[in-house]
């Protein structure tokens, strides 16, 4: 589902935004965070984009679309070539990641 058809139901929505782990430690932080907001049933979460560990982004957002069945934004930070860039939302559309938030400058 696309977030801007949650905006426009009519109706208040509730979010979470995560800060992108740079490890594995923050990983397992995020994971358990994830499972716990989860119970309180948020029509979508976000989730920033960190150049360095932009593929956690990604399968972070997967993992949460997949697993919690939430709806889930990437953000995607466009300082990458635009061939990575254009790799990247490649990666997104196989995977179903319909909602991103392209941020530049």
């Amino acid at each position: 589902m696309r977030i801007v058809d949650l905006l426009t139901r009519g109706r208040p929505t509730v979010s979470f935004e995560f800060m992108a782990p740079r490890d594995e430690t923050e990983v397992e932080v995020l994971e358990k965070t994830v499972a716990t907001l989860a119970g309180h049933a948020p029509d979508w979460v976000s989730v920033t984009y960190r150049l360095r560990t932009g593929e956690k982004t990604l399968e972070l957002v997967t993992r949460i679309k997949r697993h919690y069945h939430i709806e889930a934004m990437a953000h995607l930070t466009c300082a990458n070539s635009r061939d990575e860039t254009r790799r990247i939302l490649n990666w997104m559309e196989r995977e179903g990641v319909a909602n991103v938030l392209a941020l530049r400058g």
